[in-house]
Parts: structure tokens; sequence; C-alpha cells
């Protein structure tokens, strides 16, 4: 079968709300924005004298982010929160408390799985707006 393009709703992410030893992954509901991990690298200039103006540089660290976007999810009746959402907001912790697994997994089977920390965010709507969700990820680990 030809390779087609990947759609970012068929892309689910999970956080591990249990341990690594016995891992409990729960999807993360309500998205509508879910990329796959981002590298950002930090360069080094190394231009000198020799190098005829050119200006050249070498890349000396790296750093992996996601940003996960969406809406707040409730049920109306209960109260209950998304189980993943509500994973995401207990692990915003302080300190190594807050270090969590997240994983995302592409429609063809390929897993990405990293330690990271969250930050967590509710905006503001108008009155018949939704409530935007949003769940920053630093990952402390390459995503593999």
């Amino acid at each position: 079968m030809p390779e087609t393009i990947v759609l970012a709703r068929l892309i689910p992410w999970e956080i591990n709300s249990g341990s690594e030893a016995v891992p409990n992954w729960v999807n993360i509901g309500g998205l509508d924005g879910a990329p796959l991990p981002q590298r950002e690298v930090t360069r080094l200039d190394d231009s000198d004298n020799d190098s005829a103006g050119l200006e050249t540089s070498i890349p000396v660290s790296e750093r992996w982010t996601a940003q996960l976007t969406g809406q707040m999810k409730e049920d109306p009746d209960t109260g209950a929160r998304d189980a993943g959402q509500e994973a995401c907001e207990a692990a915003a912790a302080l300190g190594y408390a807050g270090v969590k697994q997240f994983r995302c997994t592409s429609p063809g089977g390929t897993v990405k799985t990293a330690k990271g920390t969250c930050n967590v965010q509710h905006g503001s709507a108008d009155r018949n707006g939704k409530i935007p969700w949003t769940c920053d990820i630093e990952f402390r680990e390459k995503p593999v």
C-alpha cells in the first residue's frame, strides 16, 4: 500500500498514570491539535577568522517538546473529567513528582515514548465558546 498523509486526529496521546513497572496508559481526550514531539536545537557559533566571513555553528544541545491543544471535557451529569486530562493536571506538579511518561502512536503503529513534565492551561472563551485546554510537555529524554 502506498504511503498516505497522516492526520493529527489519528495520533492518540497517552499519559502513564501508573508506574514504569506497572503502567496504566490513559488516553488524553478532547484534543484537536496533537503534533509529534518537536526537536529544538541550541547551536554554538564556531565561526573564526579562517571561515572567510562565513558564519558557522555546530549543534550542542537539544530539547524535545510537544504542545497538545484541545477543549476541556467533563461529563455534565456527574462532573467527571476526561481521565487523560485529569491525569495531566495531576502530573503538573513541582519536582520529580511531576515527571511522567507520555506516548503517542502513529496510525501505522510507530510508538514514541518519553518521560517529561507538563504544564496545563485552561483558557477562557465567550459564553458560547469551548473552554480551551492545553498541555505543554517538555521531555527529559529523547522520545523513542
